[in-house]
């Protein structure tokens, strides 16, 4: 009975394992977004990203000069790319504004992202709270999207390209505190 129950624990130990060293099966990059508190001050209203380039073997994706992402309560995803079209500052687009960026040369292990054991959800080597702009908080109700974009510098401004975006976050507003739901975003890529 004791090498019975050994022989088990041995198993269920070595399934463990492999079940971590299991490769992430999504596009990178990839990012999502937790609320810690349920209603915050409309004009310190954080949400803690969590942010991944590559799985834990190293396999994933290199931005061209710079990642980007940005906060808009537009639903239309940034592309300055067709067609010759080019935009002279990526930090200074009417209705969108820049949260974080990522350089190229900051891309490593810190931008990791594991597949938990049984779950299957992702666990995130890097996170960071964002401060989302009062601006785009106005009104008792409405919608934020996100848009993660690769920026890249050329001779006459810059071109970017959407990679994955967070659409339909609602927030709703009530004496001067704000709380957000996720209960019917969409999480996707465009170029899909």
């Amino acid at each position: 009975m004791k090498n019975r129950i050994s022989c088990l624990a041995l198993c269920l130990l070595l399934l463990i394992i492999l079940a971590s060293c299991e490769t992430v099966e999504d596009t990178f990059p990839i990012f999502e977004f937790e609320q810690s508190d349920a209603w915050v001050d409309v004009n310190n209203a954080t949400l803690t990203m969590y942010f991944a380039t590559e799985d834990q073997n190293g396999d994933g994706w290199i931005p061209n000069d710079t990642l980007v992402l940005y906060v808009s309560n537009s639903d239309k995803a940034l592309a300055f790319d067709h067609a010759g079209e080019k935009i002279a500052d990526y930090r200074s687009i009417e209705g969108y504004t820049p949260l974080s960026e990522y350089s190229r040369s900051s891309h490593g292990s810190k931008y990791a992202a594991t597949k938990m054991p049984f779950s299957g959800r992702l666990k995130y080597q890097y996170c960071e709270d964002i401060l989302i702009p009062s601006e785009y908080l106005q009104g008792e109700q409405g919608e934020l999207h996100f848009y993660l974009c690769d920026v890249s510098k050329t001779p006459d401004g810059y071109m970017m390209v959407t990679l994955r975006y967070i659409k339909n976050v609602g927030y709703l507003t009530k004496d001067g505190m704000v709380t957000f739901d996720f209960e019917n975003c969409t999480i996707g890529n465009p170029r899909h």
